[in-house]
Parts: structure tokens; C-alpha cells; sequence
């Protein structure tokens, strides 16, 4: 996962492991199916998500634009 923060000249750029962002989400799931998904199959999970992004690209997650011009985007 990559997390891309751009405001004029000033750009920040952060990777995050797949692994690390699983974990955080199953603590974050408040649904107890998705919870016991994202535990049990959390391979399972991690590599469908790596072949699609190996097919289809990094997809955008998340894209925020203010007003004053800075950006802000997730992709996996």
C-alpha cells in the first residue's frame, strides 16, 4: 500500500506492507465474518490482492484534492 501526500513542492511518499495493512483492518472490521476472513485467510488474501494489482495495476484507494491544491492518494 502507498500513500502519496503532494502540496506544492513538498511530496511525501510512504509504503506500507500488505501484511501489516491486513492486520490493521481486521482489528478495524467491526463485522464478525469479515474479522474471521481477514484472520484465517490472511495469505489467501494477500496474494489474490497482489496478483490483481500484477494484472490490473496499483488501484486507487482513496483521492482527496483541497481546495488549496494539495493531494492526497492511497493506492494498494
Amino acid at each position: 500500500m502507498k500513500i502519496s501526500v503532494r502540496d506544492g513542492k513538498f511530496r511525501l511518499s510512504l509504503r506500507l506492507p500488505l501484511g501489516i495493512c491486513l492486520r490493521a483492518a481486521a482489528r478495524a472490521c467491526k463485522g464478525e465474518g469479515a474479522v474471521q476472513l481477514l484472520r484465517k485467510d490472511r495469505a489467501a488474501v494477500r496474494r489474490i490482492l497482489r496478483s490483481a494489482r500484477r494484472v490490473h495495476g496499483a488501484p486507487e484507494l482513496v483521492r482527496v484534492e483541497g481546495a488549496d491544491g494539495s493531494t492526497v492518494i492511497v493506492t494498494l
